[in-house]
């Protein structure tokens, strides 16, 4: 049984689920209290409150006319043609893809095909470098999710994927860490901050493991820039920051594939 409330709060209760405008969320909102709080008194006082169901249904007779319209329309198009603001828009939906029965006529652009090993390598070649959403579309992969699932399948993070972070270089390298080369990446954290990470490539640390470090970060600077060499072909480590600094500058663009590419060797 839940505890007992002072009568002037329960009359409150009564009295905004009386009036069939606020869902159970917005009610415990209103009254400064817990949602299930406010829903287990509702139940325990015997009253009905069907405002969520209602908004949940009310656009049902739209859902397959809507997905159809979506189909060659953009969303803005769809409320204005509908009738509908923002959310009711994306409430319903919402609700559409849900309905295995209107699955013919879903709006679906994401590739299902497994992915290329020279897909995957371009991946990781800009991981870290350019945001997940420009590689994404430079794949032709359609956006975020895909590229995280990518990575996550391939057990990696990306943020020091192709370059240890300038703040660790500046503690790990005090002596030497004005001579090396820093890349100011286009990555960096989503949320509108402006803050983009600045990195110096793993082979470019790979003369500095004669310095007096850590031996477990000495091991760990081998193994990346063998893994960054590996990734790149191999290449000179001056051609390979240089190619960094180009993905670094260059401008979002969408490209229809990435060319194969000869099989890897593997890291000496």
């Amino acid at each position: 049984m839940p505890a007992k409330w002072p009568a002037e709060k329960e009359r409150e209760l009564r009295r905004l689920v009386a009036s069939q405008r606020h869902t159970y969320h917005e009610i415990a909102t209103l009254m400064g209290i817990g949602r299930n709080d406010v829903a287990t008194k509702a139940s325990a006082l015997g009253l009905s409150n069907p405002v969520y169901l209602r908004r949940r249904t009310k656009h049902k007779h739209l859902r397959g006319a809507l997905l159809e319209y979506y189909l060659t329309h953009s969303a803005k198009e769809c409320q204005e043609h509908f009738g509908l603001t923002p959310s009711e828009f994306k409430s319903c939906l919402t609700v559409a893809y849900r309905d295995p029965k209107l699955a013919h006529i879903r709006k679906d652009t994401r590739r299902h095909d497994s992915w290329s090993v020279a897909e995957s390598v371009e991946l990781l070649r800009r991981s870290g470098v350019q945001p997940r959403l420009m590689i994404a579309r430079h794949l032709s992969r359609g956006g975020v999710h895909a590229v995280k699932e990518q990575l996550y399948r391939l057990g990696t993070g990306s943020k020091a994927l192709n370059g240890m972070p300038a703040k660790w270089v500046h503690a790990a390298f005090p002596l030497h860490c004005d001579r090396l080369p820093y890349v100011k990446t286009s990555a960096g954290p989503t949320g509108g901050t402006g803050f983009q990470f600045v990195i110096v490539p793993w082979v470019a640390l790979r003369p500095l493991l004669r310095c007096r470090i850590d031996p477990l970060l000495k091991r760990y600077i081998r193994i990346m820039s063998s893994y960054q060499r590996w990734i790149f072909d191999g290449r000179s480590t001056a051609s390979i920051v240089r190619s960094i600094g180009m993905y670094a500058k260059e401008k979002p663009c969408r490209l229809r594939s990435v060319s194969r590419r000869a099989p890897l060797r593997k890291p000496r």
